[in-house]
């Protein structure tokens, strides 16, 4: 909070204020000035404390804030950048794999945001693909095609989009894996209930 509109500056101008009318009245007469300054020491020091406003978020808010936060990251991913056409596509693969997992995530509501998985997530959307995209700003397109360490530009960047595309491949599948196992407890409980037939109760009216 700003000091100028705090408790103790006003606590302290009002002591000092009244110092002051004193002195002005002729009630104190030597060191108006420094019992100016130990008035509004005091005023300051028994000012009541500022009443703190804590914003609690739920963390449903927050996951929202975060989905929202990542679908704008994958929406801006390559605007107005000229890629190299391999790298485009594996780039649009990332992009459609991203937001089906968002969806996903979104509806399922059992992951956990500090979870190592979705870290990664986050951070490939927030960082490593994005790092990949700015170097072909940084890089003239004459130099795509330039050699070092025995690969070009292009081989290193499409390797690199290569390797986002399978560990988001993997992460997503750990996640679809919880909802596949939801479903075989269900399927056995199924069978377990109604594979050797039942009978049926007449309804009485």
């Amino acid at each position: 909070m700003n000091y100028v509109k705090s408790n103790k500056n006003m606590y302290g101008l009002v002591g000092a204020f009244i110092v002051a009318c004193l002195a002005f009245f002729g009630f104190i007469d030597s060191y108006a000035i420094y019992l100016c300054f130990a008035a509004y020491a005091l005023g300051a020091l028994i000012a009541p404390k500022e009443k703190e406003v804590i914003i609690v978020m739920s963390m449903e808010d927050k996951l929202e804030n975060i989905f929202t936060e990542m679908i704008n990251g994958l929406n801006n991913l390559g605007s107005n950048v000229k890629m190299e056409r391999e790298f485009s596509k594996k780039l649009s693969e990332f992009k459609e794999n991203s937001f089906d997992l968002i969806h996903y995530l979104k509806k399922s509501k059992t992951h956990d945001i500090n979870h190592e998985n979705f870290f990664n997530f986050r951070k490939m959307i927030s960082d490593y693909v994005p790092n990949l995209i700015h170097s072909f700003e940084n890089i003239p397109q004459e130099f795509w095609m330039y050699k070092k360490d025995g690969k070009t530009f292009i081989e290193k960047v499409n390797e690199q989009m290569s390797m986002i595309n399978q560990g988001l491949k993997d992460i997503s599948i750990a996640y679809y894996d919880k909802s596949m196992k939801a479903v075989d407890i269900q399927n056995a409980l199924v069978k377990d209930k109604f594979e050797k037939g039942f009978e049926i109760d007449t309804i009485q009216e």
